[in-house]
């Protein structure tokens, strides 16, 4: 799916099941439904939603399960960081993985990233994690309202590549606790934000 297909997708279902943040008053509701969502690569995804932050406020919050392990923007930048540290010399090619996938979302060449082994995830379930987890941030928080959508996570993404890095630009735990912040996203300088 595209990028806009996923948001289509998952909206319709929120629909479909009642599913409004505003609407999610007691904790009985939370988490109380579940799906296995599409993919295009191999990978077992599973949301469920509403989660807890739709009582706080007035977002869609679901969390994504791979294979039974609830996974969320640390672990992914954990993979990220952890990929580097133990292979530097694949920097520039997570680098180029992480463009194509915000430019393409899950419409891209496999075999361009072969080279990438993770830990925790194969190339295909990374791919669908970023994909499922980075599109809430584009339901809730919407470019075309001049928030950073999608491409936020993507900014921390690409924070851990450097702090992997040694660059001196960011530390991970800086990458980190700037991922997980409420703040708007400020650019640091040096990291190429513009390929995302």
């Amino acid at each position: 799916m595209t990028l806009n297909q996923m948001i289509n997708y998952l909206t319709n279902l929120f629909a479909y099941c009642s599913y409004v943040p505003t609407n999610v008053t007691n904790r009985n509701q939370l988490y109380s439904n579940s799906v296995q969502v599409p993919v295009t690569h191999a990978a077992s995804i599973v949301i469920t939603f509403p989660g807890y932050k739709s009582i706080r406020g007035n977002t869609y919050d679901y969390v994504v399960s791979l294979n039974g392990k609830n996974i969320a923007h640390a672990d992914i930048m954990d993979e990220i960081y952890n990929q580097i540290i133990l292979s530097p010399m694949n920097a520039n090619l997570m680098e180029n993985l992480l463009a194509d996938v915000s430019n393409n979302w899950e419409n891209i060449c496999l075999s361009n990233y072969q080279q990438l082994q993770f830990i925790r995830f194969t190339l295909e379930e990374f791919i669908e994690c970023i994909c499922y987890i980075s599109v809430q941030e584009e339901i809730n928080y919407p470019r075309q309202k001049n928030y950073d959508g999608y491409k936020r996570p993507f900014y921390s993404y690409l924070e851990a590549i450097y702090a992997a890095n040694g660059s001196n630009l960011v530390t991970y735990s800086l990458a980190l606790s700037r991922c997980n912040g409420t703040k708007r996203f400020a650019p640091l300088a040096g990291i190429p934000y513009n390929i995302i």
